[in-house]
């Protein structure tokens, strides 16, 4: 074989072994960016299991440290929690980014429990639901969506057996899916929200 025959071949095999430096680096980077998502996610939800050990009547700051770490670590714009109180939802607690408008709109206007908000329509349904764009859903309705802007809503049921205690949700302001591995990780906040609300519930 001449060594022009042989340059092309080593030309491929040169780039062939690029690509796969290329692929393994790539996995590496993926890998790392996995391993420290999912160590913060640990980070947090022991944080919230402390605080819950460290003060299990203080539902407040239980259900602000859950909201806080929630939205800092699926990359939210705000998160709420809403209780259910005499058939309706009712804001308890919201980031502390949270727009003020927001929150009195919240507050003088209780959210009812049907299909036309993300919360609503989670404890109709009984079930995580994620609004990926609010602006082309036909049933949603929302005034303050106007003034606020937000686009991507998730929303978890807060329970207790078959009981529905609260809504927690969060809120993007550009389209953009909460991805399985955030729900899962807001699921998780739910369960912690309940079982301090039970807690106090019972001490009361």
């Amino acid at each position: 074989m001449t060594t022009n025959q042989r340059d092309p071949e080593a030309r491929l095999a040169v780039d062939e072994l690029q690509r796969q430096v290329r692929v393994a680096h790539e996995r590496i980077v993926r890998l790392e960016r996995e391993t420290n998502e999912a160590i913060a996610q640990q980070t947090a939800v022991s944080d919230v299991l402390k605080a819950m050990s460290r003060s299990p009547y203080a539902l407040d700051v239980l259900l602000q440290a859950t909201v806080d770490h929630g939205t800092a670590l699926c990359k939210a714009k705000n998160g709420l929690i809403y209780l259910l109180v005499d058939g309706e939802l009712r804001l308890r607690t919201d980031s502390q980014d949270a727009p003020p408008e927001a929150k009195v709109y919240e507050l003088a206007h209780p959210t009812p429990i049907d299909r036309g908000t993300a919360v609503g329509r989670a404890v109709v349904e009984g079930r995580t639901v994620q609004i990926t764009d609010v602006l082309a859903d036909p049933e949603y309705r929302w005034d303050i969506q106007e003034v606020i802007g937000f686009r991507t809503l998730l929303a978890v049921p807060i329970r207790r057996a078959n009981e529905i205690l609260g809504v927690i949700a969060f809120s993007r302001h550009e389209v953009s899916p909460f991805s399985p591995a955030e729900i899962a990780l807001v699921e998780t906040f739910a369960d912690q929200a309940a079982i301090a609300i039970e807690n106090v519930r019972l001490f009361n």
